[in-house]
């Protein structure tokens, strides 16, 4: 069920669909409520389990250090076992994860006892940075989302995990970095992954969870002009400067096709100079572009498109 930051609209850029793996270019060591909501079974288990990553720009330090003794005496490093803790904040009758203090945006798959009930309510919830989601459910359930980056250089991301316990309390814990030369149509992706045993109405069964994030870099292509073309090809109308700038500048930005319109033909700014033309076809729902949204991100933005 392919879902996107924006209300779950199921088209949007796709930059290469792959397995849910690693791509590890350099290993540094270590909201919005979006999608669909299932009401599932109430879980028999008293361990936490991984529900999400928080995608940071920053190593998380919690200043705790994990340290291991094996029987000779040795003492090594751990994984570092600080944990820190999230919030759940319910917004007409949803929720949204927050980590106080802490910069970032994450996926995650969560559960919620309902209030005088016995049963629990599923969550899938996207953070609205991430411009294309892809969530499928079963005895393997995965969610996959990217997330659009300026260019800039060498630029890390980290993948922390967040947990939920069985009582229903989220926290995460710092995770592991990637690094990259963030030129124009450089990528990496990082995921995470946990098998364990549930038990529903006494019965074990064996689920598998998977997490993962792909980072594009790219620049922001709102476009610059909308040609309304005729069935001979001919153009019919040129919507671009003041036209498309109001509207672009509606709360919820919608364009009005008259009948005789074909097609459409969007132009965009080139990476280097010029201007690239993208075809829109009768009947598309809308129109997708990126633009800045603060510390390198690019957000994913919708021009509804209504043919008469």
């Amino acid at each position: 069920m392919p879902l996107t930051g924006e209300g779950g609209r199921k088209k949007s850029r796709r930059f290469g669909k792959s397995r849910l793996s690693c791509l590890a270019i350099c290993f540094l060591g270590a909201g919005l409520l979006c999608g669909c909501s299932l009401a599932r079974e109430e879980l028999e288990t008293e361990e936490d389990r991984l529900a999400g990553v928080f995608l940071t720009r920053e190593y998380l330090d919690t200043g705790a250090v994990d340290l291991k003794m094996d029987w000779r005496g040795n003492v090594s490093f751990g994984e570092e076992s600080g944990r820190i803790p999230g919030e759940v904040r319910w917004e007409e009758g949803h929720p949204q994860i927050v980590f106080p203090g802490v910069e970032g945006y994450g996926i995650y798959e969560v559960s919620f006892q309902e209030e005088g009930s016995v049963n629990s309510t599923g969550y899938n919830l996207v953070d609205p940075v991430f411009g294309y989601t892809e969530i499928t459910t079963g005895n393997e359930d995965s969610m996959e989302a990217t997330v659009y980056l300026e260019p800039g250089g060498l630029q890390s991301i980290y993948l922390n995990r967040v947990y939920q316990t069985p009582e229903g309390q989220v926290y995460l814990q710092p995770g592991q970095g990637l690094s990259s030369d963030m030129t124009v149509g450089a990528a990496m992706s990082s995921g995470v992954t946990e098998e364990r045993t549930e038990k529903k109405n006494g019965e074990e069964t064996k689920k598998k969870i998977s997490f993962k994030i792909n980072v594009v870099c790219t620049e922001a292509d709102r476009p610059v002009s909308i040609l309304l073309m005729g069935e001979e090809d001919n153009v019919i109308d040129r919507i671009r400067g003041e036209r498309l700038e109001r509207i672009f500048s509606e709360e919820d930005p919608k364009l009005q096709v008259p009948r005789e319109t074909a097609y459409l033909i969007v132009e965009r700014p080139e990476t280097e100079g010029g201007t690239k033309h993208e075809l829109c076809a009768r009947g598309e729902e809308f129109i997708s572009w990126l633009q800045p949204w603060g510390e390198g991100y690019l957000r994913t933005l919708y021009l509804s498109v209504d043919w008469e």
